[in-house]
């Protein structure tokens, strides 16, 4: 046992940050849209990471399949999609994710305001649009509904 009570306060802390990485929780991050229009999933990809999420970025232009295959392969805890106007693509994933048996993963959705059917969009555990929320409110969604929800 170390005779220095500070070295005891380091140790414990040292403890604390490494089992905090041990769950860093993983979010894929997708933009279902044309690659030259990702500023808002770049923009939230970027935020994530900030905050200590382990954030793994597929670029535009994804299709519901090749956004699936991501989120398995990466064995991600949820999924932050951005979508276009008029998109049915966040039911259309949390079907495909229920076929593959990864109904656990949340969805969350960043869309233009015609882009999804409401804030009770089919599929998706969560819906911001711009002017509605900014990054720090999706940050502390995910702080609220996923980091909590971690094991350990």
């Amino acid at each position: 046992m170390p005779d220095d009570p500070g070295d005891v306060t380091r140790a414990r802390e040292y403890a604390a940050a490494v089992a905090v990485s041990a769950h860093r929780l993983r979010i894929v991050v997708a933009h279902a849209g044309a690659e030259d229009q990702d500023r808002g999933a770049t923009a939230m990809a970027h935020a994530l990471r900030d905050a200590g999420t382990e954030v793994v970025y597929t670029g535009g232009g994804q299709t519901a399949a090749q956004i699936v295959r991501t989120v398995i392969q990466e064995d991600a805890a949820a999924l932050g999609l951005a979508v276009p106007a008029a998109a049915s693509l966040p039911a259309e994933i949390v079907t495909l994710l229920a076929e593959e048996g990864a109904e656990d993963v949340v969805v969350f959705v960043g869309a233009d305001p015609a882009g999804v059917a409401g804030p009770a969009d089919p599929g998706a555990a969560a819906v911001f649009v711009p002017g509605g929320a900014d990054r720090d409110d999706v940050v502390d969604w995910i702080r609220r509904n996923l980091v909590s929800a971690e094991p350990g």
